[in-house]
């Protein structure tokens, strides 16, 4: 089961949670560590983790870094991974940290494109808990992930270390380094009970990964939102700032590799010659392979732009391209095919991460007969259902829906509940107590596409059983034959 944001972000004395006598020494028993902590007290704030990032000396190594931390409420995982396969591939050294992990701990620390090898994570957390121990300091699970992500890339001394936000920003402890870039990639509501009610309450804590000396950018944010982070801007003193309302996405191709120039606002475009959708279109690339979403697209190639604008990396047009196709993350967006059918799997969660399922669905031709889509959907309790259901409550299709174990998890009739509010008829609903119990009634229905959602949880979980079955993940959307 993946290790939710907010899971993240709690407090207990390390002595408490595993013995003041005895130091985790595998893998597993440093999960187990970090698995003990206790999910009900949230402590937010960055004086612990600062204190410890200090005297392990990562501030001193981060100096020789270019460092760009990557923030929003969706898409931020897809364009932190954009951005490291871009560099790697373009020839520079480069860290990836992201988070939740679906299937092992170790995703969650990319050195160079290969997920970080046990015994360097088992050596980066025995070195932040000896320090955090003779510090008395206590630490969060997020805290010591992040902690023994960043000691990682020092000792490896990478050019680029690129920071996924786990939740919010401004507290969130990859918040202990300012950012070279500091990147807002969306701003929605999910998170609300840590976050606040309101989208500018929501962007203010996102927005506080800007610092004075960083250079900011940002993806097609609503006004509200804006007006947040344009307050945030001169408030810190970050300049420039790489957005679609105000810069142009624009390089020249010299030599294969992209530079920037200066130019008026305009969006991505394969038509105009002076832009990098021009550059990376040339010689037959189609922005439809790219693995991203739509919603991050322009934020992730806008911030290749900012990175070679102010730290002086060089991007290869090449190697652009091919990150587009290939720096896809599980779950999200990622497509299997089984015994001839089309299988989605989206992690999406909150509505605006539905809301762009559905528009990629429709713009794919998926719901073009939504009588052959199948939805298996499992939530978590603390999520808005009503408002996450009403994006995909189609006449025609089929749903799904299971319970998630746990305390965070909600019963199927829940979610069943509000789809009947939706108007969706209850025949067209059925409901399980487990994920593969309700993966196997849509697999029987025999759907041309059956898409997995709701939460990582489900999605991981089909997953699991997907390649179980000797299924294969595809890029690209190609229907299978």
């Amino acid at each position: 089961m993946p290790h939710l944001s907010p899971e993240d972000t709690v407090s207990i004395s390390p002595a408490d949670a595993y013995g003041a006598s005895k130091t985790p020494a595998t893998l597993e028993e440093w999960e187990a560590f970090l698995n003990a902590i206790d999910i009900h007290h949230i402590e937010l704030g960055l004086e612990r983790v600062s204190r410890v990032y200090r005297a392990l000396g990562l501030d001193k190594a981060r100096e020789r870094a270019c460092v760009v931390t990557v923030g929003g409420t969706n898409g931020k995982g897809s364009t932190a991974s954009f951005v490291a396969l871009s560099a790697r591939l373009s020839g520079y050294s480069a860290g990836l940290y992201t988070s939740p992990h679906l299937e092992r701990f170790t995703e969650r620390v990319n050195v160079n494109g290969v997920e970080a090898a046990a015994e360097d994570f088992c050596a980066a957390l025995s070195a932040v808990h000896t320090c955090a121990l003779e510090l008395k300091t206590e630490l969060t699970y997020f805290e010591y992930t992040t902690l023994a992500a960043l000691w990682i890339f020092a000792r490896h001394q990478l050019a680029l270390w690129v920071l996924e936000v786990g939740l919010g920003g401004r507290l969130d402890a990859v918040n202990v380094i300012y950012a070279d870039v500091a990147v807002v990639v969306s701003v929605g509501f999910d998170h609300m009970q840590f976050l606040g009610h309101t989208l500018s309450a929501i962007a203010s804590e996102k927005a506080g990964i800007i610092h004075s000396g960083s250079v900011a950018v940002t993806g097609d944010l609503e006004e509200e939102a804006l007006s947040v982070i344009r307050r945030r801007l001169e408030e810190s003193g970050a300049h420039p700032w790489f957005n679609p309302r105000s810069t142009q996405l624009v390089f020249k191709e010299q030599g294969g590799i992209l530079s920037p120039r200066n130019m008026p606002a305009a969006p991505v475009s394969s038509q105009d010659s002076d832009s990098l959708g021009y550059a990376l279109a040339h010689g037959g690339f189609s922005f439809e392979r790219s693995a991203l979403p739509g919603a991050a697209l322009h934020c992730a190639l806008n911030t290749l732009l900012a990175i070679s604008t102010c730290q002086n990396f060089s991007f290869k047009v090449a190697a652009v391209r091919r990150a587009l196709v290939e720096a896809a993350l599980p779950c999200r967006m990622e497509r299997f095919t089984c015994e001839g059918r089309w299988i989605i799997l989206d992690g999406a969660h909150n509505v605006p991460a539905m809301r762009n399922l559905r528009a990629t669905l429709d713009a794919e031709g998926v719901l073009q007969e939504s009588s052959e889509v199948s939805f298996v959907i499992g939530m978590l309790k603390d999520k808005d259902i009503e408002g996450v259901l009403s994006q995909i409550a189609l006449a025609g299709a089929s749903y799904y829906l299971t319970s998630l174990q746990g305390s965070r998890g909600a019963p199927a009739d829940r979610l069943c509940s509000a789809l009947l509010a939706c108007g969706v008829p209850k025949s067209a609903i059925q409901s399980y107590n487990e994920v593969e119990a309700a993966f196997n009634g849509a697999l029987c229905a025999r759907s041309r596409y059956l898409v997995g959602c709701g939460s990582f949880v489900t999605a991981s979980a089909i997953r699991r059983l997907l390649l179980r079955k000797g299924c294969t993940s595809s890029k690209g959307g190609t229907e299978p034959k």
